[in-house]
């Protein structure tokens, strides 16, 4: 009886033990969490994924580039012209470059003009010190982001995120 007792209380000692060994396990990291970045009310149907479709957490989706950053309100000035789009990278390979124009004004509103399509709509920014975004809202309401890598005087170089890469864009003023 007294074997019995000594035997039970070993079998729970041991229990415990490997019980506390296992919670010092690293976590299986091979698992994704997903979360969107925007919901569909604020960028339109097609601008950022949602739900399995959404960026991992933990993702860096595109370096910093320090000689941007950080662009301050008095930079916006540079902005108010009309662009021309000079080069196109879609997931880092050259892309065969579309006629299209930016056109900035200082009461907040823009129009695009390419080949196919003139849109217009309001233009807005949000400064930080790690980066820039420039939104552009057509007037139906859909909004587009871009992050604003470079911003000088005769430069302006954009990146919009999208579900299968990046498009980087860069202009060169139209005059």
């Amino acid at each position: 009886m007294k074997i019995r007792k000594i035997a039970f209380i070993l079998v729970c000692l041991l229990a415990l033990i490997l019980t506390a060994c296992r919670a010092d396990d690293p976590v299986d990291e091979t698992e994704e969490t997903f979360l969107p970045l925007f919901s569909e009310a604020e960028t339109g149907e097609d601008a950022y994924p949602a739900g399995d479709e959404a960026y991992p957490i933990g993702e860096v989706f595109a370096p910093i580039d320090e000689s941007a950053y950080p662009i301050k309100e008095a930079d916006l000035v540079w902005l108010l012209r009309t662009w021309r789009l000079e080069t196109s990278t879609d997931a880092g390979f050259d892309q065969a470059t579309q006629t299209k124009t930016l056109t900035f004004n200082a009461d907040g509103s823009y129009t695009m003009t390419t080949d196919s399509e003139q849109e217009s709509g309001m233009w807005t920014t949000i400064l930080y010190a790690a980066e820039s975004s420039l939104i552009l809202t057509r007037d139906s309401g859909e909004s587009q982001y871009y992050q604003i890598l470079d911003l000088g005087e005769n430069e302006l170089n954009l990146r919009t995120q999208r579900v299968d890469g990046q498009i980087d864009e860069s202009y060169l003023p139209a005059d």
